[in-house]
C-alpha cells in the first residue's frame, strides 16, 4: 500500500482500539445503553452530514428492512454488549474478543453460504476458541463473577459482527459502504432511543460525558467508517480488513497508557493465539 494508504489503516485501528477507553470511561456514567445511543446518535450526524454534503440519496424507504438489520447486527447489539463487556473487561481483552469477529464470519459462511472450510481456517477456529479459553481461565479468578457473562456478551457482540457480513452479501447488493455505515449508525440510534431511555441514569449526568459522547461517537465511530469506505475503494476488502490485526495493538496501548491498565504475560499469550486463529481464517489466499 502507499504511505496515505498505510497511515489511513492505522489511523483507523488507533480509532477503533480507542473505543474501548471511551466505552471503559463513560459507561459508569451512562450506562451501556444510554452511552451506546449517543454514540450512535453524534456519528449518525456525522454521516447524514456527509450525505448531504456530497448529495448523496440513501435509499432508506425502498432498502428500509435491510438497512434495520445491519443496523441491528454492525452497531445496535454489539455496541451495547461491548459497553456493557467494557464494566467488567480491559481495554486489551475488549479489543481481543473484538478481533475474533472474522472467525465467526467464517463459520457462519460455512453454513449458509455453503463456502467450504479449508483444514487451515478450521485450525484458525480452534486456535481462537482455545485463546479465549486461555484468557478467560486466567482472568475469571481475578475479575469476579461477571468475568464470564461479560466475556460472553462480547463474544455474541463479534458474532454479530461475523453475522452481518453473510447478511450483506446476500441482500445488501446495490447498497455502498457508506450507505450501509448511515444507516447502521443513524437507524441504530433511532431504535436505541427508548430502551437508553428506560435505562437513562437517576442521578444528573456531568456535562463532560456528553462532551465526551460526542467525541466517541464522531471519533471512534463516524470517521473511521469514512476512512474504511475511501481505503476499501483503494486497496479492496481484503488489505482493509487487515485492521482487525492491529486493533488490540491499539486497545492494549491506549488501556495502558491512558487508563494505567496493566498488561499481563496472559494477555500476550492469550491475545497471540486468538490473532493467529483469526489470521488463518482471514488470510489472504486461503
Amino acid at each position: 500500500m502507499k504511505p496515505i494508504e498505510t497511515t489511513s489503516l492505522f489511523a483507523m485501528a488507533a480509532l477503533w482500539g480507542g473505543s474501548f477507553v471511551f466505552q471503559r470511561t463513560l459507561v459508569p456514567l451512562l450506562g451501556p445503553l444510554p452511552l451506546t445511543f449517543l454514540r450512535l446518535l453524534f456519528a449518525g450526524a456525522v454521516l447524514i452530514a456527509v450525505a448531504v454534503a456530497q448529495r448523496r440519496q440513501v435509499p432508506v424507504r425502498s432498502r428500509f428492512g435491510i438497512l434495520v438489520v445491519v443496523a441491528l447486527l454492525t452497531s445496535a447489539v454489539p455496541y451495547s454488549l461491548f459497553a456493557f463487556g467494557a464494566k467488567s473487561l480491559s481495554t486489551a481483552l475488549l479489543s481481543v474478543l473484538n478481533a475474533t469477529a472474522p472467525m465467526f464470519g467464517a463459520a457462519f459462511a460455512a453454513i449458509w453460504l455453503r463456502e467450504r472450510l479449508t483444514p487451515v481456517q478450521g485450525l484458525g477456529l480452534l486456535l481462537g476458541a482455545a485463546g479465549v479459553g486461555v484468557v478467560g481461565e486466567v482472568w475469571s479468578s481475578q475479575v469476579g463473577a461477571g468475568f464470564a457473562l461479560a466475556v460472553l456478551a462480547c463474544l455474541v457482540a463479534a458474532a454479530c459482527y461475523g453475522l452481518s457480513g453473510i447478511v450483506i452479501k446476500r441482500h445488501a447488493e446495490g447498497l455502498s459502504a457508506l450507505d450501509l455505515a448511515l444507516g447502521g449508525q443513524a437507524l441504530g440510534a433511532l431504535l436505541l432511543a427508548l430502551p437508553a431511555a428506560s435505562q437513562w441514569p437517576a442521578q444528573p449526568v456531568p456535562p463532560r460525558a456528553f462532551a465526551e459522547a460526542a467525541a466517541f461517537g464522531v471519533l471512534c465511530s463516524a470517521l473511521p467508517f469514512l476512512l474504511y469506505t475511501w481505503l476499501l475503494a483503494r486497496v479492496g476488502p481484503t488489505r482493509a480488513l487487515t485492521v482487525t490485526f492491529l486493533i488490540p495493538v491499539f486497545g492494549a496501548l491506549w488501556g495502558w497508557t491512558l487508563l494505567r491498565e496493566p498488561l499481563h504475560p496472559v494477555q500476550f499469550v492469550g491475545g497471540g493465539v486468538i490473532l493467529l486463529g483469526t489470521y488463518l481464517v482471514a488470510r489472504p489466499g486461503k
